[in-house]
């Protein structure tokens, strides 16, 4: 399986895109359809074809959803992969503040907190679940921005439709089918232009765009079309660590994702590149801390777990001396830059902090994967970390381990050695027999 995987996006990218690349990849399409089924939504078809677009050949997705069940036509859920292509931007038709009076807005939309309630409960894989909440959360914070309203009061349309959710959710549970752990991107693409919208004419880029790329470099390309979707930002926001060229890899896969036919410099396709990092590799990140002198413990470990259930890399405390020998802690939270600020919220909200220092630093990190063992009470993840090629150590999920002795009643340290003997055998054969190629494909 591929750990690292690149999006080159010279055509700028949607959800569907993403989609359809992942698919093109070899992300088996029942990893993806079976658990979506499991939603709540109204009925819906996927279609996937193989397309051209100019001389490149390319995997199509579109959702297709009973007019009748949205209440609004065809037209309404015709969304990214239709309306992209005309200079739509749909982000700003889409989301508004919520009125407890307005049925006509809950027919045409759905609140973010309906989605993310939603979410939370569906029966999703974790890594896939974690995906698309961040997406979701990072799309209800930009048009939050661009509405002047909190996050849990906008109401999505387009992007709360149907045909959205599904590729949201089914990019998510095809990054988490593929194993990937690492992302990288280059530069996004954005159109120009501007177009009539029931708020008057907007610019292109669509505003939720431009706050949902914060921090990611981007080029402006002169051509009245909307390159870059928000919800194919939010997802690239949701997951990338790197932007900029292809990193050194050792490729073994390639996908492509088609949006619709038109005429622009390139081929509308977005190019997703499949591979295993040769070696330990940097990642920018951003490091913020601030002294707390005047909290109580619970309070600093509720801030903890937010952090890191918003998307922080790394979160912890520790204790200090400050001056006139008061006793405080060092709360840090390392995040990725476009994190920042919706990380720092969270800790002005709940602790008595008065300010925040930040700076930029590079993490040297691992290759990473997950192999699964198995032991007499059920199977255990056992991720293991890499430099080029080579596996330097490995360690069971500790999750795994707890949801076992759970189910059986023993202790955590019984199962963790049976884990690591498994995979001990594991080791063995692998040395006799060479692995594989790495593949999306089951």
């Amino acid at each position: 399986m591929p750990t690292h995987l690149h999006f080159d996006c010279f055509s700028g990218l949607s959800g569907n895109m993403m989609l359809g690349a992942m698919l093109d990849l070899g992300v088996p399409r029942r990893d993806i359809e079976e658990p979506l089924r499991t939603l709540p939504l109204e009925p819906w078809t996927l279609r996937v074809e193989e397309v051209r677009r100019g001389p490149l050949r390319a995997t199509w997705c579109d959702v297709e959803v009973a007019a009748h069940d949205r209440g609004g036509g065809a037209h309404d859920h015709a969304h990214e992969r239709h309306l992209q292509d005309h200079a739509h931007p749909h982000s700003h038709d889409h989301a508004h503040p919520h009125e407890p009076d307005s049925r006509a807005e809950d027919l045409h939309g759905r609140r973010f907190s309906d989605i993310r309630a939603m979410l939370a409960s569906a029966s999703l894989p974790a890594r896939a679940k974690d995906i698309a909440l961040r997406a979701f959360d990072l799309l209800a914070r930009a048009e939050g921005r661009v509405h002047g309203m909190p996050p849990q009061d906008v109401v999505f349309h387009e992007v709360g439709a149907v045909d959205s959710i599904v590729d949201i959710v089914g990019t998510a549970l095809a990054i988490a089918a593929c194993g990937a752990e690492r992302f990288s991107c280059a530069p996004l693409v954005l159109g120009s232009g501007s177009v009539s919208t029931r708020h008057g004419r907007l610019p292109l880029p669509a505003p939720a765009t431009i706050e949902l790329v914060r921090g990611a470099p981007v080029v402006q390309l002169p051509h009245p079309f909307e390159f870059t979707t928000p919800t194919g930002a939010a997802l690239v926001m949701a997951l990338v660590e790197r932007f900029g060229p292809l990193p050194e890899l050792v490729l073994s896969g390639t996908g492509y994702g088609a949006g619709a036919d038109r005429p622009t410099p390139f081929p509308n396709v977005l190019r997703v590149l499949a591979g295993t990092a040769p070696a330990a590799v940097d990642a920018p990140a951003v490091v913020f801390e601030t002294n707390i002198d005047n909290a109580g413990g619970e309070d600093v470990g509720h801030v903890l777990s937010a952090l890191l259930a918003a998307g922080a890399l790394d979160a912890f405390a520790a204790p200090v001396q400050m001056k006139k020998s008061r006793p405080a802690q060092v709360l840090t939270c390392i995040c990725r830059a476009a994190d920042q600020a919706a990380l720092e919220d969270i800790v002005f909200r709940n602790l008595p902090a008065l300010g925040i220092r930040s700076y930029g630093v590079s993490r040297r990190i691992l290759d990473r994967r997950h192999v699964a063992v198995a032991t007499p009470w059920g199977s255990v993840r056992v991720k293991e970390a890499l430099r080029g090629g080579v596996v330097l150590h490995a360690t069971p999920e500790y999750e795994d381990l707890r949801a076992c002795a759970d189910a059986h009643g023993i202790g955590i340290g019984l199962i963790r050695r049976a884990a690591m003997a498994s995979y001990a055998r594991l080791q063995e054969r692998r040395a006799e027999e060479p692995p594989p190629e790495p593949s999306c494909a089951s």
